[in-house]
């Protein structure tokens, strides 16, 4: 009986040991391109994107992308200075709503969208297996002055993980769905054009860059009409790879670290026709991104599709980028400051001297934690708007320094034993003179 125990514990430790011995050698051969390389690098990463999928949509529990942890008891407008704070109306999009709200300064929503996924897109041919209705959300959302918003779709445990853009009245009725994998951000430019992002999966390299080691998510700038009709697409990574910034991509050989998610593209703006020349690189019409694994901002010429400027500096997994009258550049810097202070922090720096000018942690006993998301919106007082997403919070500031209006989510719910808010995906401020459906029966 004793030897028998004995060589069953011997067969199992060897069977680990076998185990072990062959997904040492599947790395090895996978990060040194040893055949049957590729279909074992398709293999894991398709395995585990099916796992990850499957394990999300079994789970109550919701994590991540839509709930944190909550920092803060109160809820609602917690700060609100009347004098110093920018009057308006703020449109709100969190992980817990397929919509979004337009809340007046004291925190009440004024007005409020909903177009649930399977409402957009019926038929979503564009999603090959969706996950549940509660694991979709809006990421952002644009709103227009008769009511019109645009909304873009993010789905948790699924890749990819944009689900698409839908336009709606003010009355949530459904006027268009543009169906393919939008995700992050979306820009419209004075002419009505609708810049987005879009991605896909990729199962084999780009033919002038075999050092790609395949499945990634290929990102896309898209630009639609006022309708929602496709005009034009750009390809980030060939815009990059033509320009003279293309040695970054041979970081992309080490793809361990990017887990197929090379860009991450996560922002995409239109230089305005009043910044056109304010500095030697920035003409009107080019379009600005932000790549968060690979940490740079950058400029993109549409006619030309390629990369013109960029630039990677004190930030790190940054969000929201923006070119302001002044020649600085402002952005939510997430993680660039975080082991010397403990938070994120609002960034603007001379992109010609490489110096920071300004910069924003949160205040001492409340500190700006957004290790993923967040954005700011710079107002016409000189205020900002940030958005610390993780925290679901809405924070206005001066330059000075001086928190004059603070929304906290009022989405909580109990998860595992443990209060968690929904978080805040993005914010804008509109004044009621751009808001002319508010005044409509």
């Amino acid at each position: 009986m004793k030897n028998s125990i004995i060589d069953k514990a011997i067969k199992g430790m060897f069977l680990v040991g076998l185990f072990a011995l062959a997904m040492i050698l599947g790395a090895f051969m996978m990060f040194y391109g040893i055949p049957p390389a590729d279909s074992m690098r398709n293999a894991f990463f398709g395995g585990m994107a099916y796992l990850e999928k499957q394990s999300t949509n079994r789970k109550l529990k919701l994590h991540g992308d839509q709930w944190k942890d909550s920092r803060f008891e109160k809820s609602g407008v917690t700060i609100h200075n009347i004098e110093k704070s920018y009057y308006g109306y703020t449109l709100v999009t969190n992980g817990a709503f397929n919509g979004a709200w337009l809340l007046d300064m004291k925190g009440k929503v004024v007005h409020q969208w909903k177009a649930p996924f399977r409402i957009a897109f019926p038929a979503s041919r564009h999603i090959v297996d969706s996950v549940k209705e509660s694991r979709i959300y809006w990421r952002k959302a644009w709103l227009f002055p008769n009511g019109d918003l645009l909304g873009i779709y993010e789905a948790l445990g699924d890749t990819p993980y944009g689900y698409g853009l839908v336009k709606v009245d003010k009355n949530s009725n459904v006027l268009w769905g543009f169906s393919d994998n939008i995700h992050h951000d979306l820009w419209v430019a004075d002419d009505g054009k609708i810049y987005a992002l879009a991605h896909r999966i990729q199962t084999s390299a780009p033919s002038n860059m075999q050092f790609i080691n395949p499945p990634f998510l290929e990102d896309f700038i898209v630009i639609l009409s006022p309708d929602g009709k496709e005009l034009d697409r750009i390809n980030i990574l060939e815009a990059i790879e033509k320009s003279e910034y293309a040695s970054m991509l041979y970081r992309l050989k080490l793809d361990w670290q990017y887990n197929g998610d090379f860009l991450h593209t996560n922002t995409v703006r239109i230089v305005p026709e009043s910044l056109d020349g304010k500095l030697p690189f920035l003409k009107k019409g080019l379009i600005i991104i932000a790549s968060r694994n690979m940490n740079f901002v950058g400029l993109i010429d549409p006619g030309e599709k390629k990369l013109v400027w960029s630039q990677n500096s004190f930030w790190a997994y940054l969000h929201d980028p923006e070119f302001t009258e002044s020649g600085t550049v402002m952005l939510f810097d997430n993680t660039g400051d975080f082991i010397a202070t403990q938070s994120s922090r609002i960034l603007e720096y001379d992109p010609m001297e490489m110096k920071i000018v300004w910069e924003w942690n949160g205040d001492k006993d409340r500190p700006l934690i957004s290790l993923m998301r967040g954005c700011k919106q710079r107002l016409r007082n000189g205020n900002i708007l940030v958005t610390e997403s993780d925290g679901g919070r809405l924070i206005e500031v001066t330059r000075e320094k001086e928190v004059v209006w603070e929304y906290i989510n009022t989405e909580r719910r109990m998860l595992d034993g443990d209060e968690k808010i929904a978080v805040l995906s993005g914010a804008r401020r509109y004044t009621r003179a751009q808001l002319p459906f508010l005044a409509e029966p």
